[in-house]
């Protein structure tokens, strides 16, 4: 029987050709570590890693589920080591993505948080108008801190992102006031009040002004009286007109002993802290709709920003429920704001 001979050599070459034309398998990028893994603006993160490629990668912040990208500025590049600075951003947990210059490669990714600046310190803790302040906090961004004092701004001199110095505004009055600080990723204030002396500026009348329906209301103050206990400050604010306002706010503040700022919520006043009323007439018949607050339901929120002399100021935010009457379910007072003379 005869046998036939195969020549395989030109199987084989054709075989090595293909397997030496076909491109080598890349690496994907993998981002081992980012340093610091929390900041602000101006943050500069080192990201290492590996297969982020020769060239100059793009890296960017993005929210879950958010198309925006925030474009983080390349410093220094190699293939397993980059620097970055965050130039925008939003506050909040977000997704830190790197994207190698290497066609087909897919991006890398890593959790990076975006964090509102705090306030630590204030040093010194009170003075004269024009005094210099000193803030410590953290946080503060790239970008010249806004300092805020009963929502008059202060001059500030220098900032960077652990420190402050600003000057005490003429136009604030003598007294206790919130210290709070303003980026443009969040603001936040100081646990300790700034005790102003030696103003000659006084506080405007007796006067609440809130959002209501995004609708602005603003009337006087009126029927201000102290509960039992002598710590539970109430009052008042009316508005005439069809229908005709009236907004009750219970204000649990020991003008001897609570400092500024403190804010009170849900759990810490019995009874209804807040609610609000509308009266009002349909063809010679009066009606009226009430809301109020529900301790342990709703959330609400009263804060003292300031106190000169026997005076008060602050801010409240509530979301207040139905009671009796028709009208809307729910209603949220927002941007809430009073100077009240207990």
């Amino acid at each position: 029987m005869q046998t036939t001979a195969f020549d395989l050599r030109p199987l084989l070459g054709c075989l090595l050709t293909a397997a030496l034309a076909a491109p080598a398998a890349r690496a994907q990028a993998v981002i081992a570590d980012v340093s610091p893994d929390n900041g602000t603006l101006g943050s500069v993160l080192t990201i290492t890693g590996s297969g982020f490629g020769s060239a100059k990668p793009k890296v960017f912040l993005q929210a879950e589920g958010a198309k925006k990208k925030y474009a983080l500025k390349v410093t220094a590049f190699a293939d397993d080591a980059i620097t970055a600075e965050v130039r925008k951003a939003v506050q909040g947990d977000l997704t830190l993505n790197l994207q190698p210059k290497i066609k087909g490669a897919a991006a890398a990714s890593a959790a990076f948080t975006v964090n509102t600046p705090g306030v630590t310190l204030l040093n010194p803790t009170g003075g004269l108008p024009n005094a210099e302040i000193q803030l410590t906090g953290t946080d503060f961004g790239n970008k010249k801190l806004k300092v805020l004092i009963n929502g008059k701004k202060a001059k500030v001199l220098t900032s960077d992102q652990t420190s402050a110095t600003f000057r005490i505004p003429k136009s604030v009055p003598s007294g206790e006031w919130m210290v709070e600080v303003q980026n443009k990723i969040g603001e936040a204030s100081a646990d300790t009040g700034l005790v102003i002396i030696g103003s000659n500026k006084s506080l405007g009348p007796d006067v609440f002004k809130a959002k209501i329906r995004k609708k602005k209301l603003a009337a006087a103050a009126s029927n201000l009286s102290a509960a039992d206990n002598g710590s539970n400050i109430a009052f008042d604010a009316t508005r005439a007109g069809n229908p005709s306002q009236q907004l009750s706010v219970v204000v649990p503040f020991f003008m001897g002993s609570h400092s500024v700022p403190k804010t009170f919520k849900d759990g810490e006043v019995g009874g209804m802290p807040i609610f609000y009323i509308e009266n009002f007439t349909i063809d010679s018949q009066q009606f009226f709709t009430n809301w109020s607050v529900r301790p342990g339901e709703l959330p609400w929120n009263v804060t003292i920003t300031g106190r000169s002399g026997d005076r008060l100021v602050g801010t409240l935010e509530a979301t207040l429920e139905l009671d009796s009457g028709p009208g809307e379910t729910m209603l949220e007072i927002t941007d809430g704001q009073f100077v009240i003379t207990p």
